[in-house]
């Protein structure tokens, strides 16, 4: 059997090693990211596992999501609060973690934490962090005024680079400091207050996810010990919408921060034109986060390619479940070594205007021929002495909305083993450095879904031209030693 590997259509030199420079602040680079990572299934009834945080790190997740809550023994748990899903040992899912962090990737794991814990809890928490991640947990010096004073509920004044954070475990939580009373308001010198400190206190996110009792987290507060070790500090993202202006104007929270802000946000925030522009600019300095409507109970997912285009950094997938939206987010990790980083393009990185999201004139033109495939597959979960597959291939390209389009070849009868189509397609590209390439196969049925076969993503620019090979995964993205033979080209006008 042909190993489909040789000869791909993906830049090899992209997918073994590091090619993107590594020592820029984080807020650069795109973050492999996962959702509620704990979970094995839905939202509302599955099981919280570290062996799923374990397949997660596996296939190059930087981001790891844990809930956590008070555990009956006095020991902290993670789970999906309000719902029937069951809990699992925090210290279990902290030592998956750290068994598994730099298997893929030797570049920084963030943990970011939605803590539900008590201070007593809190403190169990930092104390494991601390015994279990050792010398691997990131620690820093705080943030000093000019008096000297250090300010811990204040994020860095600019970010560590992926290389100088390199085996580390990277912690990002909420500084939640507790709410003062109305006697100790008035006892209180103003002049001995950070204003920032108390703007953080007030803004946190109002969208936070499962609608967290943000008041009652206000009362209970924060460990010391736990504050100190978040060095990526999750704030409200605070944006005023000028229509009239064409203008979005973001908060500064006075340093280098982080935001979660939900899908539907996300898709207003990023509109191409001053939308994008606006927001992009932000996401130059700090780290914004996306992640799924609570509505998805089915561990669904949303279209992750509107966030990146305008420079969103981590944005969340429910890998829980395969579909196309992780498979995108595969493809876009797996060139620079699949470190779990890669850096966004020069156009979102460095001018102060930021990008619009509009595309240029068109400047690649790519035929692709889907000459063959060789080895498909029967789908998943069907028996050997089931009916021999009908394949058809659909290669599409996911980007600005006038680079995005789709072609699909007819199926081929009866013939999983070395299907022949023959057919071309032309696709006309303007933004390449932000475009992704797919290649599906699936098994037509004249009555009822088609069935999935294999796939695999990558990005247009890591596309090689010539007779390639395109390796084939299973949804899973495990290989599945079956390859497409194509013909690709780029046409000079």
């Amino acid at each position: 059997m042909v190993d489909g590997n040789v000869n791909s259509v993906f830049d090899e030199n992209c997918l073994h090693q590091v090619t993107d420079v590594m020592t820029l602040p984080l807020s650069n680079y795109y973050i492999s990211s996962s959702h509620n990572s704990y979970l094995s299934g839905n939202q509302l009834s599955s099981e919280s596992s570290p062996a799923v945080i374990s397949r997660a790190l596996k296939l190059g997740v930087r981001v790891i999501e844990l809930d956590a809550w008070d555990g009956s023994d006095g020991n902290p748990i993670v789970n999906h609060g309000h719902t029937m899903c069951k809990p699992v040992a925090l210290l279990d899912c902290l030592e998956a973690i750290n068994v598994n962090a730099f298997l893929a990737s030797e570049y920084p794991v963030i943990i970011t934490i939605e803590n539900h814990c008590s201070l007593p809890q809190q403190a169990v928490q930092a104390e494991m962090l601390s015994s279990v991640f050792g010398s691997k947990l990131y620690s820093w010096e705080g943030t000093k005024s000019d008096d000297g004073k250090i300010y811990w509920t204040q994020g860095p004044v600019e970010w560590e680079s992926p290389e100088s954070l390199k085996n580390r475990i990277v912690i990002r939580d909420k500084p939640i400091k507790k709410k003062k009373s109305e006697k100790e308001k008035k006892n209180s010198s103003p002049a001995t207050q950070s204003a920032t400190e108390s703007e953080i206190d007030v803004s946190l996110s109002h969208e936070a996810e499962d609608e967290e009792d943000e008041e009652a987290m206000l009362a209970i507060g924060c460990n010391d010990k736990l504050l100190r070790m978040m060095y990526i500090k999750n704030v409200h993202i605070a944006a005023s919408i000028d229509k009239e202006q064409k203008v979005v104007v973001y908060k500064e929270p006075g340093f280098r921060s982080s935001s979660s802000i939900v899908e539907a946000k996300m898709m207003k925030l990023t509109k191409p034109g001053y939308h994008a522009r606006d927001i992009s600019v932000y996401a130059q300095r700090h780290l914004v986060r996306v992640y799924p409507a609570g509505s998805r109970v089915d561990s669904s997912n949303y279209d992750p390619i509107p966030a990146w285009l305008a420079g969103l950094q981590v944005v969340a997938l429910n890998y829980q479940t395969f579909s196309l939206p992780v498979w995108l987010n595969q493809g876009k990790f797996s060139v620079n070594g699949g470190s779990g980083y890669v850096l966004k393009p020069e156009f979102l990185r460095l001018p102060s205007q930021g990008w619009d999201g509009v595309p240029r004139e068109p400047v690649l033109k790519y035929k692709v021929t889907v000459m063959s495939g060789h080895y498909l597959p029967k789908p998943l979960g069907k028996s050997d002495k089931s009916e021999v597959i009908d394949p058809y291939v659909t290669v599409s390209i996911h980007g600005v909305e006038a680079d995005s389009t789709k072609f699909e070849t007819k199926p081929v009868d009866n013939n999983g083993f070395n299907p022949q189509w023959n057919e071309s397609t032309t696709f006309t590209i303007r933004e390449p450095d932000v475009a992704l390439i797919s290649f599906v196969v699936h098994d037509y049925d004249l009555v009822g879904k088609d069935d999935f076969i294999a796939q695999n993503v990558g990005p247009v620019s890591s596309l090689v031209t010539g007779y390639k090979m395109v390796p084939l995964k299973f949804g899973n993205g495990a290989p599945c030693f079956a390859f497409l033979f194509v013909n690709v080209q780029i046409i000079q006008d």
